[in-house]
């Protein structure tokens, strides 16, 4: 194998967590740019791109961004995900990989915690909501009318809110998102350009 061929194995094998055909788009890019440009072995491509692990960090980063621009269903946590992985490619020492996972984790508890205390909250008053529009049909005759509209009011206030409540946190939620996954790339790329 050649040494170039070396430098690309290398790549690949830290380019897993790209769709395959993704991953080939960039490795044919690099190989084709490198045949081009007469980068015939590893020292050539490291001098021009840097170890295959500080390409694989800027390409990740760079799908990170594409990924979380398009945000296609799913799309956003996939560019979570890769921008985590471009991040942990970048030559950190153990205990900076060690705080990141912890404050990430220590994130993770403190979103679900807040998430499930929410979503109680929201079940419950969208619970009442739904339960007073069903007794403002089943009840229709010892009501007054002024009573049953404020029956059917509250409902449909309380169902209602529970739902836009529920659509504005997974609005928020997919954003915040998007926001991490471009402030990672973006970090993974200065921290790459600084080692260039």
């Amino acid at each position: 194998m050649s040494t170039s061929e070396q430098y690309f194995h290398e790549l690949a094998a830290r380019l897993k967590r790209l769709p395959p055909e993704e991953r080939e788009a960039a490795l044919d890019f690099y190989r084709e740019f490198a045949q081009e440009s007469g980068l015939t072995d590893a020292a050539m491509l490291t001098e021009r791109f840097g170890p295959p692990r500080a390409l694989a960090s800027k390409i990740l980063a760079e799908s990170a961004v594409k990924t979380a621009d398009s945000a296609r269903k799913g799309g956003v946590g996939r560019a979570v995900a890769i921008a985590l992985a471009a991040l942990f490619t970048l030559p950190v020492t153990f205990p900076v990989a060690i705080a990141v996972i912890l404050l990430l984790l220590v994130l993770a508890i403190l979103v679900l915690a807040a998430g499930s205390g929410l979503a109680v909250t929201l079940y419950v008053l969208g619970r009442v909501g739904i339960e007073l529009l069903f007794h403002s049909f089943t009840s229709l005759a010892p009501l007054t009318a002024a009573m049953w509209m404020k029956l059917l009011g509250a409902g449909l206030i309380l169902a209602g809110g529970a739902a836009g409540v529920l659509g504005l946190i997974v609005w928020l939620v997919r954003n915040l998102l998007k926001k991490l996954t471009v402030l990672i790339s973006k970090t993974v790329e200065r921290s790459n350009h600084h080692a260039s």
